[in-house]
């Protein structure tokens, strides 16, 4: 998409330090230099690239969902494959390292995000690597993403999640920092590498920590950033528009554009219209994000993640996973009838990991019936009629709780199943952790506890698994077919755009002693007579003319290293 042009303004630049007020004298994007960065063939089928990802579940919730929704679902014709998903380090991944594998192609380390493994983590402590594992970038050092790759291309790059926007998958394709709690920085990469649509949570990480954003209705979100740039400012200067609801970005007409629908996480699908009924659904988001990309000429990159199927997994709450993995399912049927009618549209879904791991069926306590004798009741009942999860109506429950509240609420919001078969025992244990851990501690154990007790969800952990995850496909040359590794899965979507990943390549590396530290918060990099602030896609003359670069000036504290783009 071609961005308006724009004027660079002294209170902007003065965030990183004082220069001559300067105006972008070119197009937002035909003022880089894209030559060469797209291996076009004229046999290349593909323009458009859509992934997929339902965070952290495998093939029981496909299983469970379709029960639960009494028909086929629309990801049930696109099996094709399954997916390895171990990392550098543990044969059971984690988030960020999984993401940076099918973002980047490299296999990397525990909360890395697209930055090569290292077998020591930033604070010294040993990582390791697997035995026999052979890193394939160096550590620390920035990896070129599918998306950067398909920006660099001139092609239209967006990215969905329900979640902050910062979160590991999302996070993995925009930003190359080596730990992925730095959701501040995290939020700057993604502001400042040209993504044309951003839809989730996250706002507090665009906003000063002094800052409110008032929403247009009628909350307000305070900022978490310590670096004193308003990052929406920021995107509003760069000729985005900035929606906060539903009804926003419904009104969108093109882009580029940003939505943030909570300053923090958005809702699950079961608590979304109770909570906050400003915020759009997965789908929604989906289809509109479709709607804007498919507007660019050169084609898109989507990226999309329900985010939360992974913590509904790690929580052992059935009825969250399956409403959230429904809720992918409809956005899976936007993408479904985008592909079939342009006919040059990839479609690439699958899991990062597994999360809980979900078993229909288990001998964890005496409720359920022999494994042959389940009837379909068994099953849905417990979870059929809920119109809340089990994290949002124990927030409902008055603390100190008692029996007959708990027995009350959760047939309220679950249905008749508990208000029948909920036990004095069942809703005394319930009452108990309230009363001893609140909502927010209790809710993993209460889960675990009625899960085992009153349904025939098993459950073996509340962190992820390290088996293979399902991967569903379309394309226009048939389905991805298959057991393949995670970092495949960049490099397929890669050769089907006509693209190259370039692991590091894009980078010039420079020892950080050119950095400028006299604003700790706005890290600076001399070279010559330019300036390049950190985590910024652009260089400064010292006489205050602006270039714009191809990605993003990276610092790698670990190895201290200052990474600036080579065009």
């Amino acid at each position: 998409m071609k961005r308006l042009a724009k004027i660079i303004a002294v209170t902007l630049l003065a965030l990183v330090f004082v220069v001559p007020s300067v105006w972008a004298d070119k197009d937002w994007k035909d003022g880089r230099d894209w030559k060469d960065d797209k291996a076009w063939k004229d046999d290349i089928e593909v323009e458009n690239l859509i992934v997929m990802v339902p965070d952290g579940c495998t093939q029981s919730i496909q299983t469970l969902a379709r029960w639960v929704k009494g028909s086929a679902l629309n990801i049930d014709g696109l099996n094709s494959g399954s997916v390895k998903t171990y990392m550098a380090n543990s044969v059971i991944t984690g988030s960020a390292a999984a993401a940076t594998a099918f973002a980047t192609g490299h296999k990397t380390s525990v909360r890395f995000l697209g930055v090569g493994p290292s077998e020591i983590a930033p604070d010294g402590d040993y990582l390791g690597f697997l035995t026999g594992f052979k890193p394939t970038a160096k550590p620390f050092e920035p990896l070129e993403s599918l998306l950067e790759a398909a920006e660099r291309a001139g092609m239209a790059t967006g990215l969905i999640s329900t979640s902050r926007i910062t979160h590991a998958t999302p996070a993995a394709y925009a930003c190359h920092i080596d730990d992925r709690g730095k959701d501040n920085e995290i939020m700057e990469h993604m502001v400042y590498n040209d993504i044309d649509v951003v839809f989730g949570g996250g706002a507090r990480h665009l906003i000063p920590e002094d800052e409110l954003y008032a929403t247009s209705f009628g909350d307000s979100w305070g900022g978490r950033r310590t670096d004193g740039e308003n990052l929406i400012d920021v995107l509003l200067d760069r000729g985005y528009t900035f929606v906060d609801s539903a009804e926003g970005m419904d009104n969108l007409e093109y882009g580029p554009a940003w939505g943030m629908f909570d300053d923090s996480h958005m809702d699950p699908e079961l608590d979304r219209d109770d909570l906050h009924p400003s915020q759009p659904s997965l789908a929604d988001m989906t289809e509109k994000a479709i709607q804007l990309l498919s507007e660019d000429e050169d084609g898109f990159f989507l990226m999309v993640e329900a985010s939360q199927v992974d913590w509904a997994g790690h929580a052992n709450d059935a009825a969250y996973m399956v409403g959230d993995f429904l809720a992918f399912d409809e956005a899976v049927g936007k993408a479904i009838a985008f592909a079939e009618k342009d006919g040059k549209t990839l479609v690439l879904i699958f899991p990062d990991h597994n999360t809980g791991a979900l078993s229909i069926g288990h001998e964890q306590s005496e409720y359920p019936p022999g494994y042959t004798g389940t009837s379909l009741e068994d099953l849905i009942d417990p979870i059929k009629d809920a119109s809340m999860t089990i994290q949002g109506l124990l927030n409902e429950i008055p603390i100190p709780a008692n029996i007959s509240i708990v027995r009350d609420t959760f047939a309220e919001y679950l249905g008749d199943y508990w208000a029948q078969n909920m036990e004095v025992k069942h809703a005394e244990y319930v009452a108990d952790t309230l009363n001893d851990k609140g909502a927010y501690d209790g809710y993993y154990p209460i889960a675990e506890y009625l899960s085992r007790e009153l349904t025939t969800y098993g459950w073996t952990t509340h962190g992820h698994t390290g088996e293979d995850v399902p991967l569903w496909s379309l394309g226009p040359d048939g389905p991805v077919v298959g057991t393949i590794d995670n970092t495949e899965l960049a490099t397929i979507g890669a050769e089907a755009l006509g693209l190259r990943l370039r692991g590091s390549k894009p980078w010039k590396a420079y020892d950080d002693n050119v950095l400028d530290l006299t604003d700790s918060a706005n890290p600076v990099a001399k070279i010559g007579d330019w300036y390049y602030p950190v985590s910024k896609d652009y260089k400064v003359h010292k006489k205050g003319r602006v270039k714009y670069l191809t990605g993003i000036t990276v610092h790698a504290p670990a190895i201290n290293t200052v990474f600036i783009p080579k065009r």
